[in-house]
């Protein structure tokens, strides 16, 4: 494989979050690696490492949030590395504390072993 360049991990980190809209299991698992780490800080997140066990979790998770959607509110990229801030949203209720009116704002990054 060669060498990553910032406009192929965005692209990647685009794709991603593109199979998360679409609610694609298996094209969301496909873009992650094999030791992929999927860390929650939050009190009802769990953290889940490696594909096959963040796979399992993906039908659930798109199931309970149906209509969940990201939108990218900034991507930056430099080489094999990204940061992403992005809106979540749905219009049922989400777990835990609501806030009304308001769309919970998360940012995640890509570290090198993220799948292209």
């Amino acid at each position: 494989m060669g060498e990553l360049t910032a406009a192929s991990t965005r692209a990647a980190v685009l794709r991603y979050l593109a199979a998360l809209n679409a609610h694609d299991a298996d094209a969301v698992a496909g873009c992650v690696s094999a030791d992929f780490v999927n860390e929650h800080t939050a009190a009802l997140g769990r953290t889940v490492v490696g594909r096959s066990r963040y796979r399992s979790r993906l039908d659930g998770f798109l199931a309970e949030f149906v209509d969940l959607r990201y939108e990218v509110e900034e991507l930056l990229a430099d080489g094999d590395r990204a940061a992403v801030a992005y809106r979540m949203s749905r219009t049922g209720p989400v777990p835990g504390p609501a806030t009304p009116g308001r769309s919970p704002r998360r940012t995640a990054s890509a570290p090198p072993g993220a799948a292209p």
